[in-house]
């Protein structure tokens, strides 16, 4: 029920031991420290993993060559409130085959990780990646917006089966200052950036 996996720096594929753990009670020695969040690999692509299931495999970055310990019996860390995906934006990107990537923006107050944790792994062998440009998962964005600043957040797009079928851009934290016009599909500032990437993609 306790398994040491050694482990190299940057990016490290390992497995499980016979029972699921929480990813929060796997330790590191040897002088790595675990430089990202685990992550599984299914239908929506890269997923964060809070669990390890028996069976599957875990993508993890490491600063640093060390070991990984794993315990059935191990005490998941007391950890601050993690950040809840489903309060976030969304872009769902696919290709012709239907393999897909969730990627998501938000406010910076609603992730409450340093943004390394949510960088992605290498790119899948099947041949379709999608992320931001930063390599990760998620991207935010301020509280108060400055209205003389751009913000940019690209998507690099991989795939030997094009074109793209499908972009789906949901905008749940989409809202209004006070007196000022109700929003709706045409004002919500991710509206307009599907559009554009809707054009983009046509060309």
């Amino acid at each position: 029920n306790t398994l040491n996996i050694t482990v190299a720096d940057k990016w490290n594929m390992i497995g499980s031991i016979s029972k699921p753990i929480a990813t929060s009670s796997i330790t590191a020695s040897g002088g790595g420290t675990i430089a990202s969040g685990f992550s599984g690999f299914g239908a929506l692509g890269y997923t964060p993993a809070t669990t390890i299931t028996p069976g599957k495999g875990y993508w993890v970055k490491m600063n640093g060559a060390g070991t990984l310990t794993m315990s059935a019996a191990a005490t998941p860390k007391v950890a601050a409130a993690a950040t809840d995906l489903n309060q976030l934006n969304k872009v769902i990107i696919q290709d012709a085959t239907g393999r897909q990537q969730v990627l998501y923006l938000g406010e910076d107050t609603m992730v409450k990780e340093p943004l390394g944790m949510y960088e992605l792994p290498p790119p899948a062998p099947e041949g379709f990646d999608a992320r931001f440009t930063s390599g990760r998962m998620i991207e935010t964005y301020p509280v108060k917006l400055d209205p003389e600043n751009e913000y940019e957040y690209p998507i690099a797009v991989q795939s030997t089966l094009y074109p793209i079928t499908d972009v789906v851009i949901e905008d749940i934290k989409a809202r209004t200052k006070k007196g000022a016009k109700k929003w709706n599909i045409s004002f919500s500032p991710l509206e307009v950036g599907k559009q554009w990437l809707y054009s983009e993609i046509k060309k």
